[in-house]
């Protein structure tokens, strides 16, 4: 019983930052994930006390469990976190469209898409020497500072992406 209490308040607390981990403000500095401070501040006195932090985590845990059993289960936990990611990426998408939409029609052209992130705008940035070419210590050098940027021990391209060939 005390295991069982133990891991539905784990289960919880995961769930609960995982939901802080989907709360990101639209900024661009990405350093990580953020909270709706004034949603969790339930008597909006300025101050998340414990209550107010546990409650958020326990109605996070009632959403995901929609067969109402009192426990979540494999496909509860799939369905509830990609829903959070699904939040996410519309979020995300919204945020991008809002930004580069030059000509605010709500869709995103060829032209629109190439002056802001255009492949020869990111070639541009990875040839640090503007020789017209990208070495391998460029990318090294870049990955090194993309890795200190995200404050990450990893620059960019290490682990997954560099067995794929991605940087």
């Amino acid at each position: 019983m005390k295991f069982a209490a133990i891991g539905a308040g784990v289960l919880a607390t995961a769930v609960a930052m995982g939901g802080f981990a989907g709360e990101t403000q639209a900024r661009g500095d990405h350093q990580g994930p953020q909270f709706n401070f004034s949603e969790i501040d339930a008597n909006g006195d300025g101050q998340i006390s414990l209550e107010e932090f546990e409650a958020r985590g326990e109605a996070r845990f009632a959403g995901m469990d929609t067969d109402g059993d009192g426990a979540v289960s494999l496909e509860e936990l799939v369905a509830g976190f990609e829903q959070q990611q699904s939040e996410r990426m519309q979020q995300r998408a919204q945020r991008m469209l809002e930004r580069m939409d030059a000509d605010e029609d709500g869709k995103l052209s060829p032209e629109e898409l190439e002056a802001r992130q255009g492949p020869a705008k990111m070639f541009d940035r990875i040839d640090a020497n503007s020789d017209g070419v990208i070495t391998e210590e460029e990318i090294a050098d870049l990955r090194s500072k993309m890795g200190k940027r995200f404050g990450k021990g990893k620059g960019m391209g290490e682990g997954r992406g560099e067995r794929h060939g991605k940087f």
